[in-house]
């Protein structure tokens, strides 16, 4: 089965949390999306919902498959973001991640997926991500091959630690998918950032998931650049070495002036 887009995914989970009352219409009151009749007058007509806040009246459907393309979850016709319930704290992190950059990234992965040589190698990749059942060294391989896409622009690595179970169910399309087990393991996105005039931080996210079971997941604050490089670099003991260093090279300075 081909999957679905990343952002459709997302945009049709979020359908079920838009804030409305049942909007009465008659015979002739059309869609303004797909110019039909409501229902129960069109037997395959859209239900018709009137938006909180803004009061708009539009077929559920319709607006379902619109916000399944674009999750900012708006109403097509004020453009006013729409009024949002949340039945647990992972729909709210699933909007929040359908806003951020590391869906970009995402999709930026998809299609050096798709410019691979062999078609079936792609097509296998794309639904074992989707399943959940991509392996983390394979992830770790196809995003490596995504920087190396981006090499012309500065590319920036966060990791993520994810604590426990999924955080969407095996079939949701997200980076953040379903690991084979419940040990903590870690998944990778890219930020591919371009500012010519500045350097470039990776902003924190920290983010706490209250799931079933008392179990807490959380999504650990990203550090900036400057800290992953001295990380990354200078091993488990980086600060400590690294103040050292810093340390020695601002004493001998001092002494250099007297």
């Amino acid at each position: 089965m081909e999957p679905v887009p990343l952002r459709a995914a997302i945009g049709a989970d979020m359908a079920k949390n838009f804030q409305y009352t049942d909007a009465d219409v008659t015979a002739s009151d059309e869609c303004f999306i797909c110019m039909q009749p409501y229902a129960p007058f069109n037997p395959v007509g859209c239900h018709a919902i009137k938006l909180k806040p803004c009061g708009h009246v539009v077929g559920f459907q319709c607006l379902s498959k619109w916000n399944a393309t674009n999750p900012e979850a708006a109403c097509l016709l004020c453009r006013q973001r729409l009024a949002l319930q949340f039945a647990s704290k992972i729909d709210q992190v699933l909007l929040w991640l359908a806003r951020s950059e590391f869906f970009d990234a995402f999709d930026d992965l998809l299609a050096a997926m798709h410019r691979d040589d062999d078609p079936r190698k792609t097509y296998h990749l794309r639904n074992a991500l989707v399943r959940g059942e991509i392996t983390i060294s394979e992830r770790l391989r196809l995003l490596r091959d995504v920087v190396e896409l981006h090499s012309w622009v500065h590319a920036v690595i966060a990791v993520i630690y994810i604590f426990g179970l999924a955080l969407v169910s095996a079939g949701t399309q997200i980076v953040f998918s379903a690991l084979e087990n419940t040990t903590v393991g870690c998944a990778e996105a890219l930020v591919p950032r371009w500012r010519p005039q500045a350097a470039a931080f990776l902003q924190g996210v920290d983010i706490w998931i209250f799931g079933e079971g008392n179990v807490i997941w959380r999504l650990v604050h990203l550090r900036p650049i400057p800290w992953i490089i001295i990380r990354t670099l200078l091993g488990a003991h980086g600060f400590l070495y690294a103040f050292f260093v810093s340390t020695s090279m601002a004493i001998c300075l001092l002494a250099g002036r007297h």
